[in-house]
């Protein structure tokens, strides 16, 4: 038999956990079919000795909500070697959207996670009132990688409660009953699960914690209660203690809670855990705590980061000094203030040579403008192309991706950055991640929705 391409020599790591070895990998049509020593020919061959071979990585924690629309290939995910991703992260999403609420989405985004809301609202089409249109928006888009997502409490709330959503009074009984269909919809058109932001760390632009924050337990619950009907992962931005709660109480309420929320829903739970040096130890009593409560029947999983975070301030972003007084005077002087100009004196009678003030004089801006997306700067991809994504094995196809739990909570976690300042153009085809076949040259990722088969896009 003649394959379309065989890695050589590779150390192979699958994935299953099982021992790195030494192998050939063939694939045909975009697919793995055969792994271990393969005698017949190739179409291509890759030399791959010294190398390590290993299925794509699975993003499980990423923001790219929006980046998607302008940067089809998720650069700052796929360039690490991650071919599917799941958006929707920490409850804030875009969908579902009410009238009018498109700007207060974007501009939490960018307050959360430093992403320009302008950038963001221009370089949306904004098509959509739910989040199952949300995702037909988004399998609708080229993509180098396959694309799956979460429903976020933040949209969820504002578009059930407007201005209440902010406010830390519980929701009535009519408010969770206003929410409940959003979520339930969102999971029956393919969401892969419900998100939400609980730490304190998330606030809007005015200072104010994002909402969600302040939910009690009954309206979680009550989400957990749509996540049984459907099925998917719960994520949390949970409220971990630190200065506050030294004594920790506050920490295990948190993970008891999420333990009935899984025992509830019989569903995944997950959330972002790492060292901190405040309360240095507080990661392994988190541990022990997630510990005892899967002893007791629950599915709790956090996540961490595989390297450590690192975050680049400027000017034209949001910095840590934006809430301090004298930093808002500065940060809000006009962007070209009027030039200074110099007066000349004469003494002694006599007039002295005055320097010339340049017309044009400015001074830099404390703080610029975001940038704004361009149309033109994302090219469309050549028609009749595709990237395939070879992240699946034993031939089956690399857009149909299981709905199991298991196979949802798996995957790494890398610190997708860059590109978020505004769109940019798809780079060509580096070695990062190259065609499956010499005749696959431009983007094509799949929407993983749950419940249901993928479909390419």
């Amino acid at each position: 038999m003649t394959h379309d391409l065989v890695i050589r020599g590779g150390t192979v790591v699958d994935g299953t956990g099982a021992a790195a070895t030494t192998a050939d990998v063939a694939i045909d049509d975009g697919l793995v079919t055969e792994v271990g020593a393969i005698h017949g020919s190739a179409r291509r061959e890759i030399d791959a000795d010294g190398r390590i071979v290993t299925p794509g990585f699975v993003d499980i924690h990423t923001h790219l909500d929006a980046q998607l629309a302008w940067d089809p290939i998720a650069s700052s995910s796929c360039w690490h070697g991650v071919t599917s991703i799941v958006m929707g992260n920490c409850g804030v999403t875009f969908a579902p959207v009410a009238p009018g609420g498109r700007e207060f989405l974007a501009e939490m985004m960018e307050s959360v996670e430093d992403i320009p809301a302008q950038s963001i609202l221009d370089g949306l089409s904004w098509n959509w009132n739910t989040y199952g249109e949300y995702l037909d928006e988004i399998e609708a888009l080229p993509k180098g990688v396959n694309v799956g997502g979460m429903v976020g409490h933040c949209a969820v709330r504002v578009a059930a409660m407007g201005e209440r959503s902010l406010d830390e009074d519980p929701a009535t009984a009519e408010d969770i009953a206003a929410m409940v269909p959003m979520v339930d919809e969102a999971l029956d058109a393919g969401a892969l699960g419900f998100s939400t932001s609980r730490t304190f760390l998330h606030r809007v632009p005015d200072g104010r914690y994002v909402p969600g924050t302040h939910a009690a337990e009954d309206e979680l619950l009550a989400f957990a209660d749509s996540l049984g009907r459907h099925g998917g992962v719960f994520e949390a931005s949970a409220r971990l203690g630190g200065r506050n709660d030294p004594e920790g109480r506050f920490t295990r309420d948190e993970i008891h809670m999420y333990g009935d929320i899984s025992r509830r829903a019989g569903c995944p739970v997950t959330f972002g855990l790492t060292q901190v040096d405040i309360v240095p130890d507080m990661h392994l009593r988190v541990l022990d705590h997630v510990a005892e409560e899967n002893a007791a029947g629950a599915h709790i999983r956090p996540q961490t980061t595989s390297r450590q975070i690192g975050i680049l301030f400027g000017l034209t972003g949001r910095t840590p000094f934006d809430r301090a007084d004298g930093w808002r005077d500065l940060r809000d002087l006009p962007d070209r203030p009027t030039p200074v100009s110099r007066t000349c004196r004469s003494t002694g009678g006599a007039s002295s040579r005055c320097p010339t003030t340049r017309s044009d004089t400015t001074w830099s801006a404390a703080r610029a403008s975001p940038p704004r997306p361009n149309a033109a700067a994302c090219p469309s991809p050549r028609p009749g192309s595709t990237w395939r994504s070879n992240w699946t094995a034993g031939g089956s196809s690399p857009c149909r991706s299981s709905t199991s739990a298991s196979s949802r909570r798996s995957g790494c976690w890398s610190d997708p950055r860059s590109s978020w300042a505004s769109p940019t153009p798809a780079p060509t085809p580096s070695r990062s991640w190259t065609p499956a076949s010499p005749r696959s040259s431009s983007p094509t990722g799949c929407v993983t929705r749950a419940g249901s088969p993928s479909r390419r896009a």
